[in-house]
C-alpha cells in the first residue's frame, strides 16, 4: 500500500506541471482504442512527454544549428539551388525544403529524451517505434501481428516515461508476454 500511496502522492505532486489532466485523458482514449489507432494516440502522448520535458527542463531538441549560423547556410543554399537550371516550380520547392534541414528527426528527438532521462530502450521498443513513425507516414503495414504488438509495446513505453518522469519507481510491469511481469524501468 506504500508503494501505490508514493505513486499516487509524486503524481499529484506533478500533476499541473506535466499538464496531467490532458496526458491521462489521452491516454484513456488509446487505451479505448483499436489496437492499430490506438498506436497513434500512444505516439502522441509520447511526443506530448518529450514537450513538456523540454519546456520543464528548458532544453530543446528542435535545432540542429545555432539559428544565425543556419541562417548564413540557408542563403548559401538558395544561392546555389538559384544557380541549378531548374523550373520555378522545382525551385520552390527546393527552397521551402531548405527550412526543415535544420530540425532534428523525430528519432534523434526520442534518443536525445532517452539519454537526458537515462532511460535505455529495448531494441523492440527501437523499433516499434519506428514502425510507428512509418505508419503515421501513410507506409504499409505488412505484418499485423506485429503492428498490434507493436501498440503494447507503445503503450509500456507510455508507461516507463511517466513513471520515469513523474515517479520514483524502478519498476514497471510488462504485459508483452501475456501475463504480467515485473520489470526494472
Amino acid at each position: 500500500s506504500h508503494f501505490f500511496q508514493n505513486l499516487l502522492n509524486e503524481f499529484y505532486a506533478k500533476y499541473e506541471e506535466y499538464g496531467l489532466g490532458n496526458i491521462f485523458f489521452t491516454y484513456w482514449i488509446a487505451v479505448n482504442s483499436n489496437s492499430i489507432t490506438a498506436a497513434v494516440h500512444y505516439g502522441a502522448l509520447i511526443e506530448k512527454l518529450q514537450a513538456k520535458y523540454m519546456k520543464i527542463q528548458n532544453v530543446s531538441y528542435s535545432k540542429i544549428l545555432d539559428k544565425s549560423v543556419f541562417k548564413k547556410m540557408r542563403k548559401q543554399l538558395e544561392g546555389q539551388v538559384e544557380a541549378f537550371e531548374l523550373t520555378d516550380e522545382q525551385k520552390e520547392i527546393f527552397l521551402n525544403k531548405i527550412g526543415n534541414m535544420n530540425t532534428y528527426s523525430q528519432k534523434d528527438k526520442m534518443d536525445f529524451f532517452c539519454n537526458d532521462i537515462s532511460l535505455l530502450r529495448s531494441d523492440i521498443e527501437k523499433l516499434a517505434w519506428q514502425q510507428r513513425n512509418d505508419a503515421a507516414h501513410g507506409n504499409d503495414i505488412s505484418d499485423i501481428n506485429q503492428a498490434w504488438k507493436n501498440t503494447i509495446i507503445l503503450k509500456e513505453l507510455v508507461n516507463k516515461f511517466l513513471l520515469k518522469l513523474l515517479t520514483s519507481s524502478k519498476f514497471y510491469i510488462s504485459y508483452l508476454e501475456g501475463s504480467p511481469i515485473i520489470k526494472r524501468i
